[in-house]
């Protein structure tokens, strides 16, 4: 008897996982990559609970626009003379502006706005061994950096505006510039 009822008990999990497979839904791959960015952001947005909030923009006066803040305007070669860049995107969202640009071995990030006080506008929240202030022209800027002098994260204040800039190494290293840069970036950017 307790054989049946052993068959019997193991022919109705087979049943059942055999049902459990077959019920399945196909899998639900897009037909374009254009319908696949659609899901990843849907998911991303289910996952977060609102959309990416940046606009993607084709100039600093667009991405001023975009932000609703007074202009935006950074010299092509951040005033560093010899550094080129492959590519500089604009971006925008309510209340800020921003250049990313692109020199294959490191990126640097400009962004302005036009009212978060007290907000680390340059979504870096790193820990610095180093933190220093440096006047360039008469603007108190904030730096903060991996080694002493070079800063690799800096923001200033100028009038009703709020500027940062963070410099990233792409191979691991940190970027960073000297007291100078820092002067000549600040200076490149309105």
């Amino acid at each position: 008897m307790k054989k049946i009822m052993l068959a019997v008990a193991l022919s109705f999990a087979l049943a059942l996982a055999f049902t459990a497979c077959s019920s399945a839904e196909p899998d639900d791959q897009p037909a374009t990559e254009e319908e696949a960015q659609v899901g990843v952001q849907e998911e991303a947005e289910q996952q977060t609970g609102m959309p990416n909030p940046w606009s993607d923009v084709e100039s600093a006066d667009a991405a001023a626009r975009g932000a609703g803040i007074d202009g935006f305007a950074v010299a092509d070669d951040l005033g560093m003379g010899d550094w080129q860049f492959a590519e500089v995107t604009y971006r925008c969202m309510d209340g800020i502006a921003e250049a990313d640009f692109d020199g294959g071995a490191f990126e640097v990030c400009v962004r302005k706005s036009g009212s978060l006080d007290g907000v680390e506008l340059s979504g870096d929240y790193n820990d610095y061994p180093y933190e220093w202030t440096q006047d360039c022209d008469g603007i108190t800027v904030n730096c903060r950096g991996y080694e002493e002098g070079q800063a690799s994260a800096f923001d200033w204040k100028s009038g009703a505006n709020t500027f940062s800039v963070l410099l990233v190494g792409l191979g691991g290293e940190n970027m960073s510039v000297d007291a100078d840069g820092v002067e000549a970036i600040v200076s490149s950017v309105q």
